[in-house]
């Protein structure tokens, strides 16, 4: 399967296979396998502060002993937290080509304490900072950050903010943060009219505040695109059911170089279920990292 970097013009609606990723990229095409079992020394368990709560996360490192070539903080999607199939076995296929990488849940999910309700956007680039700060003082500074929907809208601004990281990495991100308002349907009005509302998102109720939605429309998300100046990797389904890949379109547009763009094979979906759409995602960023990063931990 060919790996291509499609770059967006203004004149191509839609991304187009045009220039080919670089030999370090490509290296997953040569002879040796792509990896797809994991030999790893173990989770790790961190814990971080941020607003008055308690982040739990999971760090992966390189097996072996071996150090780590770089260092990744993955951020998970909207509700879904560390422990979901992207998250994990990304952070996994990652960890077995050499990248440490840590996992965590945003404050009022899964393990990290608080009330989900409280927490909006600029928490998680909050979340995110102080993640990178505590992960510096407990193993080691965080070089690239990794982003998947909503966490990959907070990656494109925290990246900018912290001063180890060398790289950023979207999956499947909206190119705005208020494209989210569309999951909440009907829920908006009420939400609107009486200041909080219980909404379900993949089937799970959340109660929600008014002030989520507020923080959404707040973000001034393309100007901070456009700041970022480290080199970014969006990756996204041409197929994807809940962000449209014209947000890919435009996040690239916006960025300043270098920057790459991958398109993920189609029927991943926007979850990325598939545990060959996470390996191969796994691997392909590996390889792009090392087009970028070049520092042992």
């Amino acid at each position: 399967q060919q790996l291509v970097c499609s770059p967006f013009t203004p004149h191509a609606p839609n991304p187009a296979p045009q220039m080919l990723l670089t030999r370090a990229m490509l290296s997953a095409q040569r002879p040796k396998p792509l990896i797809t079992a994991v030999a790893s020394r173990g989770l790790r368990t961190l814990t971080f502060e941020s607003g008055g709560e308690t982040l739990v996360g999971s760090l992966h490192e390189p097996a072996g002993g071996v150090a780590a070539k770089s260092v990744a903080i993955f951020a998970h999607c909207f509700t879904c937290g560390k422990a979901n199939n992207a998250a994990s076995r990304i952070s996994r296929t990652l960890a077995a080509n050499g990248v440490a990488t840590l996992r965590f849940d945003f404050r009022g999910l899964g393990d990290s304490s608080g009330l989900f309700g409280n927490s909006n956007f600029t928490s998680n680039v909050e979340d995110l900072k102080n993640v990178a700060a505590g992960l510096t003082e407990q193993y080691a500074p965080p070089t690239v950050l990794i982003g998947h929907s909503l966490g990959g809208a907070a990656v494109l601004v925290a990246g900018s903010q912290i001063e180890s990281v060398q790289g950023v990495v979207s999956l499947g991100a909206p190119s705005e943060p208020k494209h989210l308002k569309e999951m909440f349907g009907d829920s908006v009005p009420v939400l609107e009219a009486e200041g909080a509302a219980e909404v379900v998102f993949f089937g799970r109720p959340f109660e929600m505040r008014k002030q989520f939605l507020d923080d959404l429309e707040a973000q001034n998300q393309l100007s901070r695109i456009n700041e970022l100046n480290k080199p970014l990797l969006v990756c996204h389904a041409p197929d994807d059911e809940m962000v449209p890949p014209q947000a890919a379109q435009i996040i690239y547009m916006h960025a300043q170089h270098p920057k790459s763009f991958l398109a993920i094979p189609p029927g991943a979906g926007h979850l990325l279920t598939r545990k060959k759409d996470t390996t191969y995602l796994g691997n392909v960023i590996s390889h792009w990292l090392d087009a970028y990063i070049h520092d042992d931990v």
